[in-house]
């Protein structure tokens, strides 16, 4: 009997290892997918499968963070803005799932302020006075947990630099904060490798406003 149990445990560790690694396998080659992604067509696809991933995975909460991230970055593609909204309709709900496994964290927070973000420029004159406020606190709660996050950092000046541009003012404490966000870049380095690395490349393009 004894031994039995042992090779029962002996499978069930094997078998823990194998999904871990199916898992860790199937998140980073759609990671690397999605530093290549240009098109609508290829973000749908990556999207997809973060999403097919996260149905299989009930306990991670990054599939559904990626996917929201995804969704968010496809509404550059969208034309009109029903379009738009529907596309953060589905982020926010992938986001949402992500919330509820993991909780709010400096990630999920800096993200759920990015849709807030993308919601405004939608319609900047209608939305202007919610969505800036709710995308700014959720920026300020990012940055309250995690200082060193790079992307709350990032996201947060950029929705300052919007805000500036929209109303004619200054944007120079914009770009001090992009500047601490490229630092931030510079410095973190994750531990876990399917962690949020993203944001490095769109906050240098950002600097072009600065000069």
């Amino acid at each position: 009997m004894k031994i039995i149990s042992t090779l029962l445990v002996s499978l069930f560790s094997l078998l823990a290892i194998a999904t871990t690694n199916n898992y860790e396998k199937a998140m980073l080659e759609n990671l690397t997918a999605m530093q290549k992604a240009r098109t609508n067509a290829e973000w749908q696809e990556i999207a997809n499968k973060f999403s097919r991933i996260a149905d299989a995975e009930h306990g991670q909460w990054l599939p559904s963070y990626y996917a929201a991230y995804c969704n968010i970055i496809m509404t550059t593609f969208q034309e009109g803005p029903d379009q738009k909204d529907q596309q953060l309709d589905l982020a926010q709900g992938h986001l949402d799932k992500a919330i509820d496994i993991r909780g709010e964290n400096s990630e999920l927070l800096a993200l759920q302020g990015f849709v807030h973000m993308i919601r405004l420029t939608v319609d900047p004159a209608g939305r202007g006075p919610s969505y800036s406020e709710m995308s700014m606190q959720a920026f300020g709660k990012a940055r309250a947990m995690n200082p060193e996050n790079p992307r709350a950092i990032y996201l947060s000046a950029q929705m300052q630099m919007g805000t500036a541009q929209f109303f004619g003012t200054g944007i120079e404490e914009a770009c001090k904060q992009l500047q601490l966000a490229l630092e931030k870049f510079q410095e973190q380095k994750p531990q876990d490798p399917l962690a949020p690395a993203w944001g490095y490349r769109q906050a240098q393009q950002m600097t072009q406003a600065c000069k």
